[in-house]
């Protein structure tokens, strides 16, 4: 059986999720800033340089969608674990009165946020 999941645990994960966000957002804004200064210098260079601005920076505000992905992953990861820590707390607060849900908290955090765990 997995270990049983406590507050420190419980931040460790949020911490976790919480110190990559700003990888995400440094490369959200640094995808999403190359690619309008390739669209806007598209549109002040002579006319047969236009394809070569235009095209890579209309491919770098596309990708930016992959770290605004991550961002929102990453967000609802960590209200999720929000949402299991408050859970649990009830679960440890009614005490011997709710075995089945403690064991199902468990296997639920487990299964969702168990490959986070570096070992």
């Amino acid at each position: 059986m997995a270990p049983s999941p406590d507050e420190a645990m419980f931040r460790a994960l949020q911490n976790q999720h919480r110190d990559a966000l700003p990888y995400y957002r440094t490369l959200l804004i640094l995808c999403l800033a190359i690619g309008l200064a390739g669209i806007i210098a598209a549109f002040v260079v002579p006319a047969g340089w236009q394809p070569l601005c235009l095209i890579p920076g209309v491919i770098a505000v596309a990708i930016a969608i992959f770290p605004w992905l991550s961002l929102q992953e990453r967000q609802e990861r960590i209200d999720g674990l929000n949402v299991l820590a408050d859970e649990w707390q009830d679960v440890e607060a009614a005490g011997d009165d709710r075995p089945h849900a403690k064991d199902g908290l468990i296997s639920l955090l487990w299964s969702i946020y168990g490959s986070n765990q570096r070992g």
